[in-house]
């Protein structure tokens, strides 16, 4: 009789453990107040977070290994791969806002930050992070009009006069055009 004994203490430890943050990633990931997805450079989703597949009103699985020109409308698509592709060609981190119009015509602005990733088999992708600031740019533009706006008469208040009236006037010296005020 012959037998061989080996310890696998060390590894079903690090199983354990990989398991855990699995799970721990998974929470987040589920939990955070974002949409959270990573593309390749073909525009094929290759992951969505619980947030993205719902806002999509689709499930995860659905939208994993399509093209975002097959999960969102064609100028949609081209309007979000604009950023995408930046990441692709400079090989650097992207944030600015996007703007998605869905299908009832609203619109919905994003704060988003896309980071290059190198995947285990070398290829190509990004993983993007967008939060909705719909709000904000809304109350940003209701900022914007109470501004310039008279709150009382709805008129516009002298502060727009005053802006407007140097713009015309830089505009008029500049073509050479006699200007007029009433």
């Amino acid at each position: 009789l012959c037998g061989i004994s080996t310890d696998i203490t060390e590894r079903k430890r690090a199983e354990a453990h990989q398991a855990e943050q699995h799970l721990l990633l998974q929470t987040v990931l589920t939990h955070v107040d974002a949409h959270i997805y990573m593309k390749d450079d073909q525009r094929r989703f290759r992951y969505v977070n619980a947030k993205t597949a719902a806002r999509l009103e689709r499930t995860a699985a659905d939208i994993i290994g399509r093209r975002d020109i097959e999960v969102f409308p064609p100028d949609v698509a081209d309007a979000l791969w604009a950023m995408d592709r930046q990441v692709f060609d400079s090989g650097q981190p992207q944030s600015g806002e996007e703007t998605v119009v869905n299908d009832q015509g609203q619109a919905h602005h994003y704060w988003t930050v896309k980071v290059p990733l190198k995947t285990e088999a070398g290829q190509q992708a990004l993983i993007g992070f967008s939060s909705d600031i719909t709000e904000l740019v809304r109350l940003r533009e209701q900022l914007r009009q109470q501004s310039v706006t008279d709150s009382l008469t709805g008129l516009a208040n002298r502060r727009h006069f005053v802006s407007t009236a140097e713009t015309e006037l830089s505009r008029s010296q500049r073509h050479q055009r006699q200007i007029s005020l009433v």
